[in-house]
């Protein structure tokens, strides 16, 4: 006939079980929690037919004879925008200064306030050709946009017409070019952004420092 185990040892061994269990689907609820679903990481870029002609419009920041171009579709509110504005493009651009381009097209998602009226000041930036050192101020501050005004921004970048620029960002009137960006990128299946083709590649996941590099010096190869 087996031994009883002594009552206080059942107990200390049920609350040992019972508190390796606990942990156990702690440490898998986290593990779950913060790790990327596989798929984040793992879809191949998709040729884009008609690449050249979404690039024949928007605002160009580099040299006009790039040998690649990186098109944008952003929004200046989203932080994964502003990743690649502050971060990932400028990385690669100074790896490649004379052989890489971008072309921001906008895309104000409806749940950023204050995305589409940024967009259309930017667009008076760009007449007066600071289109460039507006969207850095922009997305330099993006945290406050919405609540610093704009002409704050020009002054910033160097906007040498102050009254036109407000004249011409005070406007409430839809922006035209603004609402064909929007339709452009939604025709070539862009899920969120920001949206990134680069040379006729669109790039639908994850798109770091490391990805944008290594695409572009692909891109690099096949030019020649």
């Amino acid at each position: 006939m087996p031994l009883a185990m002594p009552p206080r040892l059942d107990a200390a061994t049920a609350i040992v079980v019972l508190c390796s269990v606990l942990v156990t689907g702690a440490v898998l609820h986290r593990e779950f929690a913060t790790s990327p679903p596989p798929q984040a990481t793992s879809q191949a870029p998709v040729a884009v037919d008609d690449w050249e002609t979404l690039i024949a419009t928007g605002d160009r920041i580099g040299p006009r004879n790039a040998r690649v171009t990186v098109l944008l579709f952003s929004d200046y509110e989203c932080p994964g925008c502003g990743m690649f504005a502050n971060t990932t493009f400028p990385a690669v651009r100074a790896k490649y200064p004379e052989d890489v381009a971008l072309v921001y097209r906008h895309w104000p998602l409806a749940q950023h306030k204050f995305s589409y009226r940024a967009a259309q000041a930017s667009e008076c930036a760009a007449a007066q050709g600071r289109f460039e050192a507006f969207h850095d101020v922009l997305y330099a501050d993006q945290q406050n946009i919405g609540l610093t005004p704009f002409h704050e921004f020009a002054e910033r970048a160097g906007i040498p017409d102050l009254d036109a620029f407000d004249a011409c960002s005070s406007t409430s009137a839809p922006n035209h070019e603004i609402d064909q960006d929007v339709m452009a990128v939604k025709a070539l299946g862009g899920t969120g952004t920001p949206t990134v083709v680069v040379n006729g590649m669109l790039l639908r996941t994850g798109i770091t420092e490391r990805v944008l590099d290594s695409v572009v010096a692909h891109a690099l190869q096949i030019e020649g």
